[in-house]
Order: structure tokens, then C-alpha cells, then sequence
């Protein structure tokens, strides 16, 4: 017989998510859960693997996504994680004013952040500080730190 399938629809209106991760701009053509559905993106596989999920799909036009596991208490883990994961940053680093250049750095290295740690940056630009929102806490602090080094290094020898 074939095996049971345990699945769970969740709409992203009923999750406790982050203001700071709510898009608030004025292009029509984002939702505002624009920002939400890149980090669940970037951490799919991941939540994937961690929770023994034989799926988890995203459907973007209906700000949703769905779980999918032969075991229901997985798809419980994962929930978990997604929402320990969009209601607060994994990781906020604070610059002294001395290190704001380190901050236009990273928004222009923000990609290549995200493909390396499977986080997403946000800038609080006033406070000088950045947060990333996803899983890769470790992975997070030692992306900015390597950025931290490389500055203090080209601005000591140039």
C-alpha cells in the first residue's frame, strides 16, 4: 500500500511575521509579502532536509505555501522553524559609525550574501545596524565578519 502523506496548507496572513519584513513600498506589482516569500525561499531546502519534508512548495499569487511529509509531526517541526525564522531576525550586527562604509558594502554585496548564507539582509540605515532573517545564524556572522576583515585590510593598505 502506499505510504500515508501528511500535508498542511499555511497562508502567510495568519503567520506572526516581522514588520520589518512586510513590503510597504508603492510598486503595485509587489505583495507585501514580497520579502517573506524570498526568505522561505532561500531556506526551502534547508527546512527541507532539517525536518524530513518530502515538499515544501511555495505558490507566490497566493502568498501561501505548502508542507508535505510522510510523518505529521514533521510538518509541525517545520512550521515551527518557518515561524521562529519570519518573526524575528536570526542575526543583527550593530557598526560603529567608524564601520558605515562596511554597510553600503554589504547592500551592494546583498546577493551574493544571500546565495552564501541563504539569509536575507535588511538595513536599518539611521541605526547603523543590519539583520538577516533565514536559518544560517553561524553562517550570517562570519559572511559580515570576512567583510569587516576585508575592509580594515583595503583601507590599511591603500
Amino acid at each position: 500500500p502506499p505510504a500515508t502523506m501528511y500535508h498542511m496548507d499555511v497562508n502567510l496572513s495568519t503567520l506572526p511575521i516581522d514588520r520589518e519584513i512586510i513590503y510597504a513600498g508603492t510598486n503595485p506589482k509587489l505583495s507585501q509579502y514580497t520579502y517573506v516569500l524570498k526568505i522561505l525561499q532561500l531556506n526551502r531546502v534547508e527546512i527541507c532536509s532539517k525536518n524530513n519534508l518530502q515538499r515544501f512548495t511555495l505558490y507566490h499569487h497566493r502568498s501561501m505555501f505548502r508542507l508535505v511529509s510522510n510523518v505529521e509531526q514533521h510538518i509541525y517541526e517545520a512550521l515551527d522553524q518557518v515561524k521562529e525564522m519570519l518573526v524575528k531576525p536570526c542575526a543583527a550586527v550593530r557598526m560603529d559609525p567608524h564601520e558605515a562604509l562596511l554597510l553600503r558594502i554589504l547592500n551592494g554585496q546583498k546577493q551574493d550574501f544571500s546565495n552564501k548564507t541563504g539569509c536575507w539582509l535588511h538595513f536599518k540605515w539611521p541605526l547603523l545596524t543590519v539583520t538577516a532573517y533565514g536559518i544560517n545564524k553561524q553562517g550570517t556572522y562570519n559572511y559580515i565578519e570576512g567583510a569587516k576583515h576585508k575592509l580594515k585590510y583595503s583601507l590599511m593598505y591603500s
